[in-house]
């Protein structure tokens, strides 16, 4: 993009991924990537630069935001405390705790998943990763050697990760 080639969606091409064994595989990954956006985005400084990159918006709203969720649930929960007392905030604070807490269920239910947990479960554990993503960053503590994780099984090594742009 920056040399002034073009971007295409190819809707035949495909990609394979492994699936993490473990939660806490996946989470080692998602550190990993998200402490390489954040270098990235500080190396590149031209891909936040809407005169310099095609891509602005699509940089910002698909890198950009994803690193700001941390803070968004941050300033939704403060908001949420500081006009409890006002109409409609208990309600969406009520709504937050219930969120946390199906995230609380997702993160100690067994082998039987339930997605009503699964997903609060996820998205927090996401928003865990860019906070540890940042921190490994910012303090230079993000190896660069490639840690290899072992898949999740035989047959479910080499799962369908849904269309790429070629």
């Amino acid at each position: 993009v920056q040399q002034g080639y073009r971007v295409v969606f190819e809707p035949s091409a495909r990609a394979f991924d492994r699936t993490s064994a473990t939660a806490s595989h996946e989470f080692a990954r998602k550190v990993r990537t998200i402490a390489g956006t954040f270098q990235l985005l500080t190396r590149e400084r031209w891909l936040l630069d809407p005169r310099r990159n095609r891509l602005w918006f699509a940089t910002l709203s698909h890198k950009g935001l994803r690193l700001l969720l941390p803070l968004f649930h941050v300033g939704a929960l403060a908001a949420n405390l500081a006009a409890a007392a006002v109409w409609p905030y208990p309600w969406l604070m009520g709504a937050q705790a219930l969120f946390y807490g199906a995230a609380l269920a997702g993160a100690l239910q067994g082998n039987r998943r339930l997605k009503v947990f699964t997903v609060p479960y996820t998205l927090c554990l996401l928003c865990w990763a860019d906070v540890v993503g940042f921190y490994r960053f910012a303090t230079n503590r993000q190896p660069v050697t490639w840690q290899h994780l072992p898949a999740a099984t035989a047959g479910e090594q080499r799962q369908p990760a849904g269309r790429v742009a070629a």
